[in-house]
């Protein structure tokens, strides 16, 4: 009941970008009556596999801030010169590896695109996770990949060379947290090093 009522307070919110003040308050009430309720997961234990799968992101109190981050604010959202489409956080468990993935869908389709479908720029960051007991998550910032989807997906995918470990910056550079405040193996509830909430949902495979 608790999980239902949250799933349909975010539902019209598009991921948080048309939130209201007020209506982000009730997210997060809502949110704490949930880990009030249920407790935060051991991911030490038995719910480190239910980490495992494609994450949609539902919701995240980063964008009803007007920026793309949260209680430090990140780039203007206004500024991005595409409309944002679907963002999904990948988790592969047994190799340790999370990757952020972000999709930009271009207003309008260049000339020179396929089949008149809007392209999009689907940018990859990949990190090493581990998981530090009992509820938080640290990841590493490894690599960034970008691909253009639909109208434009003969363009080559591209990945930014990896730097000789002297040159990268430290792993603190490169690091961030985030707490997992609910867990089950199709909801996922989580609150960021920046102050930020996310609400995901896991994609069926």
């Amino acid at each position: 009941m608790l999980r239902s009522n949250l799933l349909r307070e975010v539902a019209g919110l598009d991921r948080g970008l048309a939130a209201s003040a007020s209506q982000a308050k009730r997210v997060e009430a809502l949110v704490q009556e949930i880990v009030d309720t249920r407790g935060q997961p051991d991911l030490s234990q038995e719910h480190t596999a239910d980490l495992q799968g494609m994450w949609r992101l539902l919701y995240t109190s980063g964008f009803n801030t007007g920026s793309l981050g949260g209680s430090r604010p990140g780039p203007p959202a206004g500024l991005v010169p595409a409309v944002l489409g679907q963002i999904f956080q990948r988790i592969d468990a047994p190799t340790g590896k999370l990757d952020n993935i972000v999709e930009f869908i271009f207003i309008t389709p260049p000339p020179f695109s396929r089949d008149g479908d809007t392209p999009a720029l689907r940018l990859t960051l990949g990190h090493d996770y581990q998981v530090l007991s009992p509820s938080t998550v640290e990841i590493v910032f490894e690599d960034t990949s970008a691909e253009v989807v639909g109208g434009l997906s003969f363009l080559p995918k591209l990945t930014t060379p990896t730097l000789p470990e002297f040159l990268r910056p430290s792993k603190n550079l490169r690091s961030a947290k985030f707490e997992v405040l609910y867990l089950d193996t199709e909801f996922r509830i989580t609150r960021g090093d920046r102050g930020e909430l996310r609400i995901y949902a896991k994609e069926k495979p």
